[in-house]
C-alpha cells in the first residue's frame, strides 16, 4: 500500500551484514515512504534502525524507519507483519549462514568448505527463502519481492514450484559498474556515455574481482559508447577479467547494496531504467538461446590462454 504522497513502503527482511547496509542506503534516499525492518532479533535490530535513522538525519534526510518482529520459521508472524505493514516491495536478505563466515575458520576447514563449491550453499540459502515465498503466496501478497541469497540457483528452483520472487539481486549488478568505469576511462568519456550489457552467472563476480581469474563461467558482454558498439575495439572481455581487487568479507556488502538500491527504486519510477539483476528462470545454455542472439561483434569469449568456459551454467 502506497504511503502518503504516493511514496512506496519497502520492507527489509533480515538485518544481517547485507540487510543492515541496504537499510543505511535506503535511509538516505528521497522519494521513499516507510522503511519497515522485519527481523527475528529485537534489540539488535532496533539499535540498527536507530543508527540508520540518526545517521540519515545527520546528513539531512528524514527517513520513516519502523521495526516489526518477524520470524520466517513462523508463518503467522510473517502474515501478520505483511498484513499490518502492507509493503509495496519486500527485500529479503535472510539466510541460515552468511557467505563470508567460512573465511574466519582455520585454513584446513576453510579449504574443505571451499572444495565443496557452490553446492553446499543450496540448502543454507534455499530454506528460509522457500519458507518466505510460500508464506507470501498464502498471504496473497501482491507486491514486488526481491531476494538476495544465491538467486541464480534458488530462484529457478522456486520458479518451478510456482513461488518465484520478482527477481534476485546482486552479483551481475556488481560487475557492470567495474566494466563501465574501466571502459569510460579507456575511452576518455563520461560514465553516462557508456552502456554495458552483461549476462553472467553468479560465480562471475568472484572472477571479475580476482587478481588471477580461473574457471571462467560463460558470459555475454556488450559495451556501447554513445550508441556505438565498441566491445571489440576496447577489448571489453579483458576489462571484465582484469585484476580489480576488493577488500574481503562483509566490506563488499556496500557494493552489493549499492546495486540493490537503484533496482528497488526502479519498481516505483515512471522512467525506464537499464539495470542488471538475476532472473527467476534458468538460462540453460548460451548456444541457440534466443535471449542471446546478438551480432557476432557483441559476443565475447575469454582469451584462449585462460581456462576454457563450460558449455552450460553450473
Amino acid at each position: 500500500m502506497m504511503s502518503k504522497m504516493g511514496e512506496p513502503t519497502v520492507m527489509i527482511i533480515g538485518l544481517g551484514g547485507l540487510g543492515s547496509v541496504v537499510l543505511e542506503l535506503l535511509a538516505r534516499q528521497d522519494g521513499l515512504g516507510r522503511i519497515i525492518v522485519g527481523s527475528l532479533e529485537d534489540a539488535p535490530s532496533r539499535a540498527l534502525c536507530n543508527l540508520a535513522r540518526t545517521g540519515a538525519v545527520a546528513q539531512g534526510y528524514s527517513p520513516a524507519i519502523e521495526f516489526t518482529p518477524l520470524d520466517i520459521d513462523k508463518p503467522v508472524s510473517v502474515v501478520d507483519a505483511v498484513h499490518r505493514c502492507r509493503p509495496d516491495l519486500i527485500f529479503s536478505a535472510a539466510t541460515m549462514q552468511t557467505w563470508w563466515l567460512p573465511s574466519l575458520l582455520p585454513d584446513e576447514q576453510r579449504m574443505l568448505i571451499k572444495s565443496a563449491r557452490y553446492g553446499m550453499w543450496l540448502p543454507i540459502h534455499l530454506t528460509l527463502t522457500l519458507k518466505l515465498m510460500r508464506t507470501l503466496r498464502d498471504s496473497n501478497f501482491e507486491g514486488f519481492t526481491l531476494t538476495a541469497p544465491y538467486p541464480d540457483v534458488i530462484n529457478p528452483i522456486l520458479d518451478r514450484l510456482g513461488l518465484a520472487p520478482t527477481c534476485g539481486v546482486g552479483n551481475v549488478g556488481e560487475i557492470e559498474p567495474k566494466v563501465r568505469l574501466l571502459a569510460a576511462q579507456q575511452l576518455g568519456t563520461p560514465l553516462e556515455a557508456v552502456d554495458v550489457s552483461l549476462v553472467a552467472h553468479h560465480a562471475m563476480v568472484s572472477v571479475a574481482y580476482s587478481d588471477a581469474p580461473q574457471n571462467i563461467p560463460p558470459y555475454f558482454l556488450r559495451v556501447r559508447h554513445r550508441g556505438e558498439d565498441v566491445t571489440r575495439m576496447i577489448r571489453a572481455d579483458e576489462l571484465l577479467l582484469s585484476p580489480y581487487l576488493l577488500p574481503p568479507g562483509p566490506a563488499t556488502h556496500f557494493l552489493t547494496a549499492a546495486s540493490i538500491v537503484p533496482l528497488i527504486r526502479a519498481f516505483f519510477s515512471d522512467e525506464p531504467s537499464r539495470l542488471h539483476a538475476p532472473v527467476t528462470k534458468a538460462v540453460p545454455a548460451f548456444k541457440n538461446n534466443p535471449m542471446l542472439r546478438m551480432p557476432a561483434s557483441a559476443r565475447n569469449t575469454p582469451p584462449s590462454t585462460r581456462t576454457p568456459r563450460p558449455k552450460r551454467f553450473s
